[in-house]
């Protein structure tokens, strides 16, 4: 027995066949990678040997196309995990949001009957709700660095790989949340008339 410590999450341990295909649950390898002279074509002399129903053989584009499938995948599943945590924080950032909003009515009723009409006051509170968006994406931007940057070094790279329209699915997510939210919990908060808002009773 030999326990190996390594930090990698990558880490491979090469042994001998005869070593390692006792340990397997069906006691023989599942790839064979066969070494050629430069410009050898050896999958027909491989494919001739080794012929079978449940045997592929190819060259090193059969096994990169695998490889990359299998990295297409978890990427897939990467993106839905992202998908289910940016839905459960837009459902928050809307509860949030509006919450906000409703318990400022009798601030908004103090502005309108200071002269402010509807459309300015929701104008006001779109800017107020674009401030704190855009700092919340530089906060995200900030924190995705902070976290990310140390495993693309280990990886040797310094930008890490993945799709830009990612980023700007967030942003658009952003958007359409802080937009509408703020617009419908608005036009509630000031559905009653001003005096009533500031000297009723819940305003």
């Amino acid at each position: 027995m030999a326990l190996i410590e390594d930090a990698a999450p990558d880490a491979a341990v090469l042994l001998p066949t005869a070593l390692l295909a006792p340990h397997t649950s069906a006691g023989l390898p599942t790839q064979i990678l066969v070494r050629a002279r430069s410009g050898d074509d050896v999958v027909p002399a491989v494919t001739e040997r080794v012929a079978g129903p449940d045997v592929t053989v190819g060259d090193a584009q059969l096994l990169a196309a695998g490889y990359r499938q299998g990295l297409d995948v978890q990427a897939w599943i990467n993106y839905l995990l992202a998908v289910l945590a940016i839905g459960y924080a837009a459902v928050a950032s809307v509860n949030a949001l509006a919450v906000a909003l409703l318990s400022r009515r009798r601030e908004f009723a103090a502005l309108r009957l200071a002269g402010s009409t509807r459309r300015r006051v929701t104008r006001v509170l779109l800017v107020e709700g674009s401030v704190v968006a855009v700092v919340a994406l530089l906060l995200g931007v900030v924190n995705a660095v902070v976290n990310v940057l140390p495993t693309a070094i280990g990886a040797g790279t310094i930008l890490p790989s993945g799709p830009p329209w990612v980023f700007f699915a967030v942003v658009a997510a952003v958007v359409l949340i802080v937009g509408p939210v703020t617009v419908v919990a608005s036009r509630l908060a000031m559905w009653r008339k001003p005096v009533e808002a500031v000297t009723g009773p819940g305003g």
